[in-house]
Formats: C-alpha cells, structure tokens, sequence
C-alpha cells in the first residue's frame, strides 16, 4: 500500500520537477500533471511566470527562479500530492497559509478524495467537518470520536470547541 506524507517542503528545482517528484514514473504524463494543478489551486500563479511550469522554485541556482509566498508553496506541495494519486494521503494543516477563498476551493476538492483514504490534522475544526469520521485527540490520546452529526448533536468536547471557534470567529466580523 503506498502512501504520501504531505510535506510543506518544495525543492530548489522547477516547478514542474516538484510536482513530479512525487511519482517519477509518471512525470511525462501531461494529463495528471494538469490535474494536479488545478486540483491544487496552481494553474493560475504558473500561468502568470515567464517560464510556466519550468520556473525554479528559487533563485539559488537560477536568477530567473521564483520565491514564492507561503499559500503558493502550500499549494505547489499539495500539487505534489495530487500528482502521486497515493491510497493514503495525510495532510497536517493542509490550507494553514491560504486565504479563505482559497481554504474554501481546497477543502471542496478533498471532499472528492472519496476512493483514497485521507487523513487531516487541523486546528481548524471548520476543515475536519468534510471527513466521513471525525477523531478528536488530546495529549496523544483519542477523547472522542465520530460522524460531523453525531459530536455536533451532542454535549461532546468537539461540539464545544467547534462552537468557540465559530463564535470566536463571529466575535471579530
């Protein structure tokens, strides 16, 4: 069973080389390679560079290479991901750098991931409202766990904290 391990790490090569990396054997294929992108939210910033897709991620090794800002990197990670189509996908904080339009178009697509087995870590309870099974931890140990319904219809710690978060969010509009 193979599995990726979300990394918000990108490498100094082009951005098409990171995105690949992920599946050698596949990185000729233009049509995952398309998918990938768009799933990731990066179509858009690739198009905008002189040099698309064969841009490097720094300027280390190339004066025409890119530094790009912290949603970018997250994305072109996440188009990583997408590339390798893996089982199993744990994402960590998987939109902790994008803005919510973007938090927003991400977690619709997750909400398709229904033939892999993903796993989310997020402070964000917002985010982990999409999974089929929600598992609330607290100091290494599981404190609850079930359906978005289930905890949300009851007087669990889930429920409580969700409520926080979006009053807390509320408070501030």
């Amino acid at each position: 069973m193979e599995y990726v391990n979300y990394q918000e790490i990108n490498y100094a090569f082009t951005i098409r080389n990171n995105i690949t990396f992920s599946d050698l054997q596949q990185n000729n294929n233009e049509s995952l390679f398309n998918k990938a992108i768009n799933k990731a939210g990066c179509k858009e910033f690739i198009s905008k560079l002189v040099l698309k897709d064969n841009t490097y991620v720094t300027r280390l090794f190339d004066s025409n290479g890119v530094e790009l800002s912290g949603g970018e990197n997250q994305r072109l990670a996440l188009a990583r991901t997408f590339f390798k189509n893996a089982q199993i996908i744990l994402l960590d904080e998987p939109n902790s750098a994008l803005d919510p339009e973007a938090e927003k178009e991400l977690l619709n697509e997750l909400k398709e991931y229904k033939e892999n087995i993903l796993i989310i870590t997020s402070h964000k309870l917002t985010d982990v409202v999409i999974a089929d099974k929600i598992i609330l931890m607290h100091a290494g140990k599981i404190v609850e766990m079930g359906t978005k319904e289930e905890l949300l219809n009851t007087d669990s710690e889930f429920n409580k904290l969700y409520s926080f978060q979006i009053n807390t969010k509320e408070q501030f509009l």
